[in-house]
Parts: C-alpha cells; sequence; structure tokens
C-alpha cells in the first residue's frame, strides 16, 4: 500500500501498518469496485485512498490534514469525533445518495 505525506504530520511506520493491517477488514465491507468511497478523516498520511484508488476505486478523502494532490481536499467539516454520528445521523455530514459506513461513505 502507498501513502501521501506532505509534511503535515510525519509518517510513522506504526501509521503505515496500521493502514495495512486494517485494509483487509475495509475492503472485505466495501461494494466490488468501480464504487465511490468518501474518506472522511483520511487525515496526513491519506487513509485508505491510496489503497482503493490503486484497486480501483473512485475514491476521495476529506480532512483539515489531508495530503495535497488527486482525490484530497483539505476541509473543516465542523464536528468532533464525539458528535460525528450525531452529524451524520442528522443528515450534515452524509451527501445526497452516500451511504456512511464507519468513517467511510459508499455510493454504489
Amino acid at each position: 500500500m502507498t501513502s501521501a505525506n506532505d509534511g503535515a504530520r510525519p509518517s510513522t511506520a506504526a501509521d503505515e501498518r496500521w493502514l495495512a493491517a486494517t485494509w483487509p477488514l475495509v475492503r472485505q465491507h466495501l461494494p466490488a469496485a468501480p464504487a465511490r468511497v468518501l474518506e472522511i478523516g483520511c487525515g496526513p498520511l491519506g487513509g485508505f485512498v491510496p489503497a482503493l484508488r490503486e484497486t480501483g476505486y473512485d475514491a476521495v478523502g476529506i480532512d483539515p490534514q489531508a495530503p495535497h494532490g488527486p482525490g484530497y481536499q483539505r476541509i473543516e467539516v465542523g464536528v468532533t469525533v464525539d458528535d460525528e454520528q450525531a452529524a451524520i445521523d442528522a443528515g450534515r455530514l452524509r451527501p445526497n445518495g452516500i451511504r456512511y459506513a464507519g468513517r467511510l461513505a459508499v455510493n454504489r
């Protein structure tokens, strides 16, 4: 798995190992590619976006510290982790047609 990092926070081997170790679990819960996936909170490494794009998904990661480049948007959504689920349930973080699945939103 490749990762992107723009220097906002140094990449650590532990972060990269965690992404590689959890990718199979994430992948088994996704529909078959091609599908659109929005990763909310991809972080400075880009989260699962590189692996998603490498395996045929149309993936976008959003985060205040997202890497620069295609497939990423640096935006502040205005909610904390504690109230993220409440915001999703209220429709504030749920773009039309996107199904929220944990921290990944999938559109088939």
